[in-house]
């Protein structure tokens, strides 16, 4: 079963999600090719993860600098030292988060950097394990899989003395993985030690298999996500404009003009926002390592924060800080964006009518296609709510017990409970 949810929002003045120009992003869609506003997918991710990690105990990020807090878990509250660095090393390129030939030309870069800044640098005498190497991409990993890594290291230290895997030569061959170090290893020790390693290849954060990961280094450390963002779009036709500013100088004395000028575009959308999960796929991932409970909490979170965050691009200068006019979200055996609900422009009453186009698109799909769904809605904006009630959309239910949306989350728990 899949998850959908579409949402309607109104965004007063504000450049949430801008091009390389400091423009709003747009793209052309519909009737005439019309200019829409839109949200990149990424952008809206992006305030998503951050929403769900203020709530998630198994924290998740993405970062070049893993090999830093593997080495701090194996170091386990001592002085970082050089020893837990090249294990740290030797531990990411056993995992296959980093290989031998990345790490030469990570050296190479920084050997060449340090040249360019330090006249007096002697390459000889560089110990490029002074400072945990970076990973040539960023990777999406989370905290547990991160002390996973840093304790099974640890402990086989302190039982064999050392790992049974080493760097050729100088410590970073130019070809070729590590090496056995450590002869006196038994065999069954060294190969339940690397499938150990495996825990990074399936990670148990159920936010790393919604967002996905991929890893052109290593396709085995990818992840096909469960989760699916669509673009957001204006549903009328995007009208940019200019905000023109000035600068004053609060210590010059006696001018009138700005000590600075310059100026802002920015628009001012209703914008249809789509998001879908695999609730299939993703519970079927997790049942080994997760209660089904800890994954609907987690779905249910994504769902929350979709339906309350937005990129936060010029928030400073706008505050452009909305929530949605209307939600609707529905379970069905197939994900179906309605953005061509939106093909011929609306106009007038926006926020009604870009309601009634999207449940009108709902019904429709089901009557025509046999995509059947069951479906909640909550509406925010009187005009939605009447929309949805004319067309006999079951509301979130609201009394003094709950509200709206927390009937929206329920619905997404238990959506997640019957899977």
């Amino acid at each position: 079963m899949f998850l959908n949810a579409h949402i309607i929002q109104s965004v007063p003045a504000s450049c949430l999600n801008r091009d390389d120009t400091g423009s709003p992003k747009t793209m052309i869609f519909g009737d005439n090719n019309g200019i829409r506003d839109r949200l990149s997918s990424q952008s809206q991710k992006a305030a998503v993860r951050t929403a769900m990690r203020e709530s998630d105990t198994n924290r998740t990020f993405r970062s070049t600098r893993i090999i830093g807090k593997i080495a701090q878990v194996i170091a386990n509250g001592t002085e970082l030292s050089r020893d837990h660095i090249f294990d740290a090393t030797s531990i990411a390129i056993e995992s296959g988060l980093l290989n031998c030939d990345n790490l030469n030309n990570y050296i190479t870069k920084t050997t060449k950097e340090l040249q360019q800044h330090d006249p007096d640098f002697d390459p000889k005498s560089y110990d490029p394990y002074l400072v945990p190497p970076l990973l040539p991409a960023l990777f999406y990993i989370d905290d547990a899989s991160v002390e996973h890594l840093g304790v099974i290291a640890r402990e086989f230290i302190g039982q064999h003395g050392s790992l049974p895997f080493t760097f050729k030569g100088k410590e970073h061959p130019k070809k070729g993985k590590a090496l056995p170090s450590n002869k006196s290893i038994p065999k069954e020790a060294v190969t339940k030690f690397k499938t150990d390693l495996d825990i990074v290849k399936e990670s148990s954060s159920v936010e790393i298999n919604l967002f996905g990961r991929m890893n052109a280094n290593n396709p085995t450390l990818s992840i096909d996500a469960a989760a699916q963002v669509a673009h957001a779009m204006s549903v009328s036709n995007s009208i940019s404009q200019s905000d023109f500013y000035t600068a004053l100088d609060d210590l010059e004395d006696g001018h009138s003009g700005g000590a600075m000028m310059g100026t802002i575009e920015f628009s001012s959308p209703v914008f249809y926002r789509y998001a879908n999960i695999n609730l299939t796929e993703l519970v079927s991932r997790h049942l080994l390592v997760n209660s089904r409970e800890v994954v609907a909490e987690r779905v249910s979170e994504f769902i929350r924060a979709f339906i309350t965050t937005l990129p936060s691009g010029k928030q400073s200068s706008f505050a452009a800080v909305t929530m949605p006019d209307a939600v609707l979200i529905t379970l069905s055996d197939a994900p179906v964006n309605y953005a061509n609900a939106f093909v011929t422009p609306i106009s007038g009453k926006l926020i009604e009518g870009a309601t009634k186009a999207l449940t009108e698109r709902h019904i429709r799909i089901g009557e025509k296609l046999g995509i059947a769904s069951t479906a909640i809605s909550l509406a925010v904006e009187a005009a939605a709510e009447r929309v949805f009630s004319g067309m006999n959309i079951p509301a979130a239910e609201e009394n003094e017990m709950t509200d709206g949306l927390s009937s929206i989350i329920e619905f997404v728990r238990e959506a997640v409970r019957a899977e």
